[in-house]
């Protein structure tokens, strides 16, 4: 489990260094949620919000994450992905988003 440098952490995460070091240690906890990005290739999806305990099941384990966001609940968890993606968009303007292989933007969903 890899975490982007200057990860965001939702405004109700408490005890920040107890949950990335359960996330880092492969324990899952209540109600957390990460954004992530799968750097496997396996997913269509470049970014993902992703209940902790889910993180860690068989599946999800062949996958290789990088987060970029920890939250508390899901409704924190899109609003990080909505803030990481208008970040993304300032700093990176005329970026050519029908590169990115899979993403709903090709598929015009």
């Amino acid at each position: 489990m890899e975490f982007i440098t200057n990860y965001y952490i939702g405004a109700s995460v408490s005890g920040v260094k107890r949950v990335i070091r359960h996330i880092k240690r492969n324990t899952p906890l209540d109600g957390i949620y990460l954004v992530c990005f799968d750097m496997s290739g396996i997913s269509k999806n470049m970014m993902e919000i992703i209940h902790s305990r889910y993180l860690f099941m068989y599946e999800e384990a062949q996958r290789r994450f990088v987060v970029a966001a920890v939250a508390n609940g899901k409704q924190e968890a899109v609003s990080a992905a909505v803030y990481l993606i208008k970040y993304f968009m300032k700093n990176n303007p005329g970026y050519d988003f029908t590169r990115l292989k899979g993403s709903y933007l090709n598929e015009g969903t």
